[in-house]
Protein backbone atom coordinates (compact mmCIF):
# COMPACT_ATOMS: atom_id res chain seq x y z
CA UNK A 1 0.00 0.00 0.00
CA UNK A 2 1.33 3.38 -0.90
CA UNK A 3 0.16 6.36 1.10
CA UNK A 4 0.75 9.86 -0.27
CA UNK A 5 2.60 12.05 2.19
CA UNK A 6 3.50 15.69 1.87
CA UNK A 7 6.92 16.75 3.16
CA UNK A 8 9.29 19.60 2.56
CA UNK A 9 12.56 18.91 0.76
CA UNK A 10 14.54 19.08 4.03
CA UNK A 11 12.28 16.56 5.77
CA UNK A 12 12.40 14.31 2.68
CA UNK A 13 16.18 14.21 2.97
CA UNK A 14 16.04 13.40 6.70
CA UNK A 15 13.41 10.68 6.24
CA UNK A 16 15.20 9.26 3.21
CA UNK A 17 18.52 9.01 5.07
CA UNK A 18 16.89 7.35 8.09
CA UNK A 19 15.00 4.65 6.13
CA UNK A 20 17.46 3.83 3.34
CA UNK A 21 21.14 2.95 2.93
CA UNK A 22 21.25 0.67 5.97
CA UNK A 23 23.03 -2.66 6.26
CA UNK A 24 22.82 -5.59 8.64
CA UNK A 25 24.34 -8.98 9.34
CA UNK A 26 23.37 -11.94 11.50
CA UNK A 27 25.73 -13.41 14.03
CA UNK A 28 25.36 -16.64 15.97
CA UNK A 29 28.21 -17.41 18.32
CA UNK A 30 31.42 -16.78 16.38
CA UNK A 31 29.75 -17.15 12.96
CA UNK A 32 28.69 -14.04 11.06
CA UNK A 33 26.76 -13.70 7.80
CA UNK A 34 27.78 -11.38 5.02
CA UNK A 35 26.37 -7.83 4.99
CA UNK A 36 22.95 -7.26 3.45
CA UNK A 37 21.16 -4.04 2.59
CA UNK A 38 17.90 -3.15 4.27
CA UNK A 39 15.67 -0.68 2.44
CA UNK A 40 12.31 -0.93 4.23
CA UNK A 41 11.07 0.49 7.50
CA UNK A 42 13.12 2.46 9.97
CA UNK A 43 15.62 1.34 12.58
CA UNK A 44 14.36 0.15 15.93
CA UNK A 45 14.54 3.03 18.38
CA UNK A 46 14.46 5.65 15.62
CA UNK A 47 12.66 8.87 16.49
CA UNK A 48 10.85 8.53 13.16
CA UNK A 49 9.32 5.13 13.96
CA UNK A 50 6.36 6.33 16.05
CA UNK A 51 5.75 9.35 13.79
CA UNK A 52 5.68 7.32 10.56
CA UNK A 53 3.60 4.57 12.18
CA UNK A 54 1.05 7.11 13.40
CA UNK A 55 0.79 8.68 9.96
CA UNK A 56 0.33 5.27 8.33
CA UNK A 57 -2.02 3.76 10.92
CA UNK A 58 -4.40 6.63 11.71
CA UNK A 59 -6.62 5.87 8.70
CA UNK A 60 -6.94 2.15 9.46
CA UNK A 61 -9.92 2.74 11.75
CA UNK A 62 -11.85 4.03 8.72
CA UNK A 63 -11.76 0.54 7.19
CA UNK A 64 -14.04 -1.01 9.81
CA UNK A 65 -17.60 -0.11 10.73
CA UNK A 66 -17.39 -1.83 14.12
CA UNK A 67 -15.87 -0.52 17.33
CA UNK A 68 -12.08 -0.59 17.01
CA UNK A 69 -9.67 -0.01 19.87
CA UNK A 70 -5.94 0.31 19.24
CA UNK A 71 -2.83 0.56 21.35
CA UNK A 72 0.47 0.86 19.49
CA UNK A 73 0.32 -1.77 16.73
CA UNK A 74 -2.33 -3.93 18.43
CA UNK A 75 -5.98 -3.58 17.49
CA UNK A 76 -9.21 -5.01 18.84
CA UNK A 77 -12.44 -5.06 16.85
CA UNK A 78 -15.73 -5.57 18.67
CA UNK A 79 -18.92 -6.53 16.81
CA UNK A 80 -22.42 -7.05 18.11
CA UNK A 81 -25.55 -8.56 16.66
CA UNK A 82 -28.89 -10.15 17.45
CA UNK A 83 -27.29 -13.44 18.41
CA UNK A 84 -23.92 -15.13 17.83
CA UNK A 85 -24.45 -15.77 14.11
CA UNK A 86 -25.13 -12.11 13.31
CA UNK A 87 -22.14 -10.97 15.42
CA UNK A 88 -19.86 -13.46 13.62
CA UNK A 89 -21.14 -12.29 10.21
CA UNK A 90 -20.53 -8.67 11.22
CA UNK A 91 -17.01 -9.50 12.34
CA UNK A 92 -16.33 -11.40 9.09
CA UNK A 93 -17.52 -8.41 7.02
CA UNK A 94 -15.29 -6.05 9.00
CA UNK A 95 -12.27 -8.33 8.60
CA UNK A 96 -12.98 -8.50 4.85
CA UNK A 97 -13.19 -4.71 4.45
CA UNK A 98 -10.12 -4.20 6.65
CA UNK A 99 -8.14 -6.70 4.59
CA UNK A 100 -9.22 -4.99 1.36
CA UNK A 101 -8.11 -1.63 2.79
CA UNK A 102 -4.66 -2.96 3.67
CA UNK A 103 -4.03 -4.63 0.29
Amino acid sequence: MSKPLSFSLASNLIVSKDVTSRTYYISIGNARSEMHSFDRGCPQGSFLGPILFGMYFRDVTMSVKAKMLSYAEDSYVSCTGNGPREAIESLAENVKSHTAYLT
